[in-house]
Parts: structure tokens; sequence; C-alpha cells
């Protein structure tokens, strides 16, 4: 697309009503817009309504004039408001097409307005997904990318992870310097955790709003024949899935909608967790692994309680529940759900935690952020770089350049997501606070 040219389109929606909006952007807006009335008004204060006429039949209409680079596009722009009749409206494109103004592509308001820095990548998607938003949740979530929400997030990111790399960078060019802080491999991976869980936690309420007109999901996880299947009919107070004393009966995902007093969740018993032993358990493991990927609350279901993970990456609610406790023996640790499908001892209250886990809504507005594939498939790249790092963050020690190499990969997903943030940018930031000659 060009820049140097003028472009005009209409603003406001087709078809009739009280006013339509025909607006122009670059360096001959101005002009083309004031050669339309019927006379050129004395005073022309940038932002500020001017009252006017039309040449033709001395139509009222309004005129607003924007300076670059304070408008919208950082360009010269002019809005001519005129009455809301269509055929007005064509007639005055039509006649800003004919003295010299390009028919606007779609977006390239936006686009400019990108391209001369007076936005980023992500609030002109939020400009999309405000208008084609279809819930009063959705809306809000894309305002708050329009507004900006997500590239303060990803400048907050961006400067914390270009910190580090300039650690671990300065620990590789000044290793003879003894003023220069050389970053610790414990001190790396706290931090690069710390990123991490900023990165799901922005992953988790996304799922959340998004699945705010549909159901969020509960999956109940497990060894063959921990008890899922009787914990799902029990939950369920009906009998949906099949039961039996033999590991394995259940081969694959079984659904259902769960009622609680929160609200209406889907509950899903997968499979039983198997080793890889044929091509059946691998497909089992890939399903059941999908299933958990889009869940809102996962239910870790065990008798004993001993192959409870001690830790998850996922970014969805865990809920660890010892099934069987009419049979089952031993201590019960903090955190954990002691239930039973033949008494039903712990179902209600169980039931209502997964309702209130499941519906929860996030608890700030910069949570409730818009996120689209490309920001997501960007955050799963710099997910996956701080993954590595927190791993085996003392490989710092050894391999300093595959940890800057890693950093360095977050930094530039983090800074695709908006478009503007350089990494050499940050980095460039980040040394200037080292000392002279340093």
């Amino acid at each position: 697309m060009q820049l140097n040219d003028t472009i005009a389109a209409m603003s406001s929606a087709p078809g009739h009503g009280d006013r339509a909006i025909v607006r122009l952007s670059g360096p001959e807006a101005w002009n083309l817009a004031l050669d339309l009335l019927d006379a050129r008004p004395a005073n022309l204060p940038p932002r500020q309504w001017i009252d006017a006429r039309l040449k033709y039949e001395a139509i009222p209409a309004g005129l607003i004039l924007f300076s670059n680079p304070h408008s919208f596009t950082g360009q010269d722009m002019a809005e001519l408001h005129i009455p809301g009749i269509p055929v007005l409206a064509r007639s005055l494109l039509a006649d800003l097409l004919g003295a010299g103004a390009r028919s606007a592509g779609p977006g390239e308001f936006s686009y400019r307005a990108c391209e001369l820095g007076k936005m980023d990548i992500s609030r002109a998607e939020g400009i999309n997904a405000v208008i084609h938003a279809q819930s009063e949740q959705e809306f809000a979530a894309a305002s708050a990318l329009r507004c900006g929400e997500l590239f303060q997030w990803a400048m907050r990111q961006s400067t914390q992870i270009g910190e580090l790399l300039a650690l671990v960078e300065a620990g590789i060019d000044f290793t003879d310097e003894h003023d220069v802080g050389v970053i610790t491999g414990e001190e790396l991976g706290v931090r690069a955790a710390a990123l991490q869980r900023e990165l799901a936690e922005l992953q988790l309420h996304n799922r959340r709003w998004r699945r705010a007109e549909h159901h969020p999901i509960a999956v109940l996880v497990g060894r063959p024949n921990a008890g899922k299947s009787s914990l799902f009919n029990a939950l369920l107070a009906t009998r949906r899935a099949m039961v039996s004393p033999h590991a394995g009966t259940t081969r694959d995902s079984i659904s259902a909608l769960l009622r609680t007093p929160s609200g209406v969740v889907t509950l899903v018993d997968s499979a039983g967790l198997e080793t890889c032993e044929s091509v059946l358990h691998a497909s089992m493991n890939q399903m059941r692994e999908h299933t958990i990927d889009r869940a809102d609350v996962v239910i870790w279901v065990s008798e004993s309680g001993d192959d409870f993970p001690r830790t998850t990456s996922s970014a969805a609610a865990v809920l660890c529940v010892r099934s069987k406790a009419d049979i089952a023996g031993g201590r019960i640790r903090d955190g954990e759900w002691l239930v039973s499908s033949v008494t039903g001892e712990g179902i209600e209250k169980l039931r209502d935690q997964i309702g209130q886990l499941a519906l929860a809504k996030p608890s700030a507005a910069g949570s409730r952020v818009m996120l689209n594939e490309r920001h997501i498939r960007q955050l799963e790249i710099a997910d996956s770089a701080l993954a590595r790092i927190v791993d085996d963050p003392h490989r710092v020690e050894t391999e300093p350049e595959l940890m800057a190499a890693d950093l360095r990969a977050a930094l530039d997903a983090v800074g695709q997501i908006t478009g503007t943030v350089s990494s050499d940018a940050i980095l460039g930031l980040i040394f200037s606070r080292f000392c002279i000659g340093k």
C-alpha cells in the first residue's frame, strides 16, 4: 500500500441514518475536503467542529480537520459529516475520487497508522475485533486489545526477557570484568519460571473469555481403574459411563453436561493413563492430551494419591481427588479431595468446586484482553524457549550461548505480537545501564 497519496472512504455504516461520515487521509486531505464546500471557512482549527455547507444544493455539513502527526493515521486527515442519505454520501465520495483521492482499501487507515507509528499491530487487530464482537464480554476483551493492554503486557514482558538476555550475554562478553554481574543458574531459572507463569496466566484467561458463550471443560484424568468413570457417573447423578472392575474399560473420551451451583460445565471422562505399548495406546494418549490442553479444570483421580502430579505446566486449574473414600486409607495431603462414588461422600462439595473453578471470571481487566491465533502461536514459541531454560537453568554456566539463543527466541516471539518490539532496541536499552567502556 502507498503512503504518499490521499485516500477516501465511508467511515459510517452503510444505509440510512442521522449522519454519514466520509474520511480522508493523506497530503491533500484538507484541500480536497475544503474544495467541496460552498465557502472556505475563515478559521481552520484542528480537531474542532466547523459548520459548513456543501457546494451543491447548500446541504449543511460539518468538517473536522486533523493535522499530522496528531491524527489517527499520523497524516493530515479530514472528516465530512453530512445527513445520513446514502445517495448523497455516495455522490460526495465519488466527487472526492474524481478530484484526485484514491478509494481506500480494507483496513488501509489502520495500516497507515501502524506504518507511521501511531499504533502497533495488536491495537489494529483490536479495532477489527471490536467491529466483529458478538457479545458484551467479547466486546470488552476486544476493546482491551484496541486500547493497547496487550501491547503494554508485551512491553513489560520484553523488558524482563531482555534484562535476562543482557545478563547472560554480559557473562559471555565480559567474563574478565569484575564489575559486570553475571547471572547465576538459580536466579535465571527462578526468573524464567516467573515469566512462564505470566504467559500461562494470559492464555488461561483468554480461554475463559472465549468460552463465555460456551460451556467450560473439566476433564477427569488418572490411571486405569482409578475410579474416574464411577466418579463421572456420581457427579452427574446418572449412569453415563461404563463401570467395570477391569482396568482400561474406558477407551475413548465421554462427555456430558454437569450442572453445578455456579453454572453448566462440560465434564469429560478420559481414557486411563497408560504406557504406549501399542498404536491404540498411543492414539488414546494423544486424544487425552488434546482434551487436557482444552480444559479449564483438570481433575486428577487416584485411589492412594501416590501418583498425583506434584507439579503441572497446564494453564488449567487442577484438582487432586482421592477416590474410593469408603475403602481407601492413608493420610490426606493438603489440597486433596476425598470422595466416594459409592456412599456419595464429598461428591456435592466437589461438584461445587468444579463449577467455581471452571466458571471463574478473570479478576483484572488486563486479563480479559483478546488473543487471536497469531498471538497464541507467538506465545507458544516464547513458552517453549523459556521452558528449555527452566528445565536446566544451570546450563548458563556451561552453555551460555545456547541459553542466550533461547532468550532471544522468546524475546523475538513476544515482539512479534505487537510488531513494534525490537530485540535490538530492548537490548540497547538494557546495555545502556552498563558502565562506560563495558
